[in-house]
C-alpha cells in the first residue's frame, strides 16, 4: 500500500510541476507589473507547498526542471522573454542533479 501512494504522490507532484513550467514558458506578454505579481504568487504557492510537502515540492521541480531544460534546448528568438523569466528559469534548471561547480544560467538576450 505504501508503494502505491508513493507512486501516487510522485505522479501527481510531477506533472503538476509539468503543467506549472509549461504555463510559465507561455507568459510571454505579461506588463513587467503583472509578471513581478505572477512570480511573487508562485513562489509563496512554492513556499507553502516545500513546507508541508518536501518531498512533493522535489518532484514537483523535478517536472519543472524536465520542461524548463526541454525549452532551453528549443527556445530561439520566438520567445520574448523577460529578465526576470531568465531569472526564474535558472533557478528551475540549477535545482536539477548538478554537480557542486556546475551553473546554469539562461539569458534573456536573444541568440546571435
Amino acid at each position: 500500500m505504501g508503494q502505491v501512494a508513493y507512486k501516487d504522490t510522485k505522479m501527481f507532484y510531477t506533472s503538476l510541476g509539468l503543467k506549472d513550467a509549461k504555463y510559465e514558458i507561455s507568459l510571454t506578454h505579461l506588463s513587467p507589473e503583472d509578471e513581478k505579481d505572477f512570480w511573487v504568487d508562485q513562489q509563496n504557492y512554492e513556499t507553502l507547498l516545500k513546507r508541508r510537502h518536501p518531498q512533493g515540492y522535489q518532484y514537483y521541480l523535478k517536472g519543472k526542471r524536465q520542461v524548463y531544460q526541454q525549452h532551453k534546448l528549443l527556445c530561439d528568438e520566438g520567445y520574448a522573454h523577460s529578465p526576470l523569466f531568465a531569472q526564474k528559469m535558472s533557478y528551475y534548471l540549477a535545482k536539477g542533479d548538478l554537480l557542486p561547480d556546475q551553473n546554469v544560467v539562461y539569458s534573456s538576450e536573444s541568440k546571435q
